[in-house]
């Protein structure tokens, strides 16, 4: 079903990586393809995440818990599963929305990621405007094509508490334009304090589900993640995560 879901939240709080953990689930539980266009990050390292994810290891650390065999396996299992979008060289909307349709029509993708929005209008003489017209297009393009863009954004600086200190997301905070909130299905927001001096605080995060349109159910629920460094995994937080550092 044609969507634009679309996840925000503060500078080092995690989107990509979360976004890499839904990659893994779709891929691995649902067992379909994705295409991945991170315009952002090394398309070395978004293969050594995913890859890990095999062996709940971080094949992106250096002298970690892992051998060569091991990532050459987990690069290899990502084969016509995974397709990236190697962003050198242009980061402009015509160029992604051509990459975008190719990977839905000519691979049969379903499920596209796009990290982030913001890169994309950053060259952009007036950010507001151009973001209107990528938007549009955007939602005109899933449903012409039938398929689900996941994307991530930027947020504009809160009034209050700072979002890198655990600040609350709101739909008025998402960078550029009302047109994301607009034309967005879905709206998820994650919070977390990466200044904490507690350790289970400051590796608590909170996803806050800021729309539904689908339903208007899930609007305003909200439940707690758990990043597990050892294996950088990401889970529903339990009781027992923690206690042992406070």
């Amino acid at each position: 079903t044609c969507a634009l879901p679309i996840l925000g939240g503060a500078s080092g709080s995690g989107k990509t990586e979360y976004a890499k953990e839904v990659i893994d689930h779709i891929i691995n539980v649902h067992k379909l393809p994705v295409g991945v266009l991170f315009l952002e990050e090394p398309v070395t390292k978004t293969l050594q995440v995913l890859a890990g994810k095999k062996y709940n290891k971080r094949f992106h650390i250096p002298d970690g818990d892992w051998t060569i065999d091991e990532l050459v396996t987990g690069i290899n299992d990502l084969k016509g599963k995974v397709y990236l979008y190697n962003h050198y060289g242009s980061k402009g909307w015509e160029s992604i929305k051509s990459k975008i349709r190719y990977m839905v029509v000519a691979l049969g993708i379903k499920d596209i990621f796009l990290d982030h929005l913001t890169a994309l209008v950053a060259q952009e003489d007036n950010e507001y405007k151009a973001l209107n017209r990528i938007m549009e297009e955007m939602a005109s393009l899933s449903q012409e094509l039938d398929f689900t863009l996941f994307y991530i954004s930027h947020l504009r600086k809160a009034a209050g508490t700072p979002h890198e200190e655990g600040g609350r997301v709101t739909a008025d905070q998402f960078k550029g334009s009302g047109a994301i909130v607009y034309w967005s299905n879905f709206l998820f927001g994650i919070e977390r304090n990466q200044q904490a001096e507690d350790f289970n605080e400051r590796n608590t995060t909170l996803f806050r589900i800021l729309k539904d349109r689908n339903t208007g159910l899930a609007t305003g629920q909200t439940f707690q993640l758990w990043y597990d460094h050892p294996t950088g995994r990401w889970r529903v937080k339990t009781e027992n995560d923690g206690l042992e550092d406070l």
